[in-house]
């Protein structure tokens, strides 16, 4: 996980209000059915957020390995992720005060409460009170997501790859605006872990001269940002993501909507 915990795509925070409502939303969604086939894309209902959840708008998101051995079977069997037609804007927020509407933030695997012993120690941010959930439930024991009254499962607490998606605050995080989007989308385990090692463990000072041994995304995260964004693709050819994954040449793969 290294010093920042995964982060799995670049989203826009909606708080809606206090407003009662039980609209399910129709929406297209890559799903997963068996581990090692193809994600298909298919309709799917989504119910609006409960207490404590955000509705997050969605931007770009990331393909990282993870996402490959998830829907090879490892550790979960079955996700989804959901694209918008429309949505009214009408959902119940409450006791949400992390994030506001308007914020960028990027959803989390790893929560952070901030509190406990792990949050609190500035090296590392395994939170001990909101945990990774591999049970493909939301805190509160709940999936937003169904297909035709069937429930369906979240991908370690976002299921990133949408217009829209619905999880619990502590999962999100605020990012400074001014960043580029699509760099920020790609700042996973893996990016992390190699420019932790080089800021926090060894401490690296301007003009050092070091040695960087391999060549995968751990590595190149010591060195550069830019280059390693080296495929992108729609969401609609989202298929053609996990192929140029597979591909020696590729370091990380964009998703737009």
């Amino acid at each position: 996980i290294g010093n920042y915990g995964d982060i799995e795509a670049i989203l826009v925070a909606k708080k809606f209000g206090n407003c009662e409502c039980i609209l399910l939303y129709v929406l297209e969604a890559a799903v997963v059915w068996k581990s090692g086939e193809q994600v298909k894309v298919e309709e799917i209902q989504v119910d609006p957020p409960k207490a404590t959840k955000v509705r997050i708008k969605m931007i770009c998101a990331s393909l990282c390995h993870t996402d490959i051995s998830v829907c090879n079977g490892f550790p979960l069997a079955s996700i989804a992720y959901k694209r918008a037609n429309s949505f009214p804007e009408c959902s119940t927020i409450e006791s949400v005060t992390k994030v506001k509407e308007g914020d960028v933030v990027m959803p989390l695997y790893l929560g952070e409460c901030g509190e406990c012993l792990n949050c609190k120690s500035g090296k590392t941010n395994l939170c001990l009170t909101y945990p990774k959930r591999f049970s493909g439930l939301m805190p509160d024991g709940t999936s937003r997501m169904s297909i035709g009254g069937e429930k369906i499962y979240h991908h370690f607490n976002c299921s990133t790859w949408s217009e829209y998606i619905v999880i619990d605050s502590n999962y999100a995080v605020k990012v400074d605006p001014r960043m580029a989007l699509p760099h920020a989308s790609f700042l996973a385990c893996g990016f992390t872990t190699g420019y932790g090692a080089a800021w926090k463990e060894v401490d690296l000072k301007k003009d050092s001269t070091v040695a960087v041994l391999g060549l995968g995304a751990v590595e190149l995260g010591k060195i550069q940002l830019d280059e390693l964004l080296t495929h992108e693709v729609s969401f609609h050819e989202i298929n053609k993501a996990f192929a140029h994954f597979k591909q020696p040449d590729c370091v990380k793969v964009l998703i737009k909507f």
